[in-house]
């Protein structure tokens, strides 16, 4: 190993300016600015590491204290060097362009009043439509989509309104995926081109981002003679939902007794 004062790492030289008014934070990036990434190196990090501690001598009082000032270095080290490294790797490598995988794909944004419906840019001169919640519009909104040469589409599970929807395009014979209104905000990318969000959720549909929830297909069912999944879910949920309401009125009427106690023995 060479000596410990010809030791240089662009780390060791750049956090002793730390002292500097500041904090030195100012001169650090300058320092940080004008290193290579190729000096920046596992080996020498280590290196540096064992030459600083090296310097400390064999007291454990002092050693201990170099230990947590190395430490330390190595942390403020992390945030400043970081935000170059990823500059860096975004020049690196070039962005990935995702696989169309459902060309025939749209989305849907359901609404209690209305919904809006985006299908591909080069289907239709205005890709974007709004049709209202009646019937009539549903059943136009389908013929749209059939004239736009639409195969699959995703909608928003929002309340009980996408239900009559559903129905609606399942007559037509659409492969249709009802999605979780939080899966498709958590999903990342989301540009400023994408006003609408059935411009984002047609996007995402496309490229085979989207999962769709569990829904019994009806036909199948019927031609089984299997129970109907379907009713019992509903049945299910409608239980639970009743047995949480008679929690909250016998609370209520617990606390409704307590205080009509109190009041009457003061």
């Amino acid at each position: 190993m060479r000596p410990h004062s010809e030791l240089s790492c662009p780390i060791a030289s750049a956090s002793q300016s730390t002292r500097k008014s500041n904090g030195g934070r100012t001169e650090w990036l300058d320092r940080v600015h004008c290193i290579a990434l190729d000096q920046i190196t596992p080996a020498r990090i280590q290196e540096w590491k064992q030459s600083f501690l090296a310097k400390a001598g064999s007291d454990p009082l002092t050693l201990r204290k170099a230990r947590i000032s190395v430490n330390s270095l190595m942390r403020r080290a992390r945030s400043l060097f970081s935000p170059k490294i990823l500059r860096h790797l975004q020049l690196a490598i070039p962005p990935v362009k995702l696989p169309v995988i459902n060309p025939d794909a749209a989305g849907i944004d359901v609404g209690a009043k209305k919904h809006l419906v985006a299908v591909p840019c080069d289907r239709d001169p205005q890709p974007v439509r709004t049709f209202q919640a009646f019937t009539p519009e549903l059943h136009e909104l389908a013929a749209w989509l059939k004239r736009c040469g639409i195969k699959t589409l995703a909608l928003e599970s929002t309340g009980i309104y996408w239900i009559s929807l559903y129905e609606v395009l399942e007559q037509y014979g659409f492969e249709i995926r009802v999605v979780n209104a939080r899966h498709v905000k958590h999903v990342p990318g989301r540009t400023k081109t994408d006003v609408e969000d059935c411009q984002w959720i047609q996007k995402l549909h496309s490229f085979g981002l989207l999962k769709g929830s569990f829904r019994p297909d009806m036909l199948r069912q019927e031609a089984t003679r299997s129970p109907d999944k379907l009713d019992l879910r509903l049945a299910n949920r409608l239980t639970v939902s009743l047995a949480k309401s008679l929690k909250i009125v016998d609370s209520r009427d617990e606390s409704t007794c307590e205080l009509c106690s109190s009041a009457s023995h003061p």
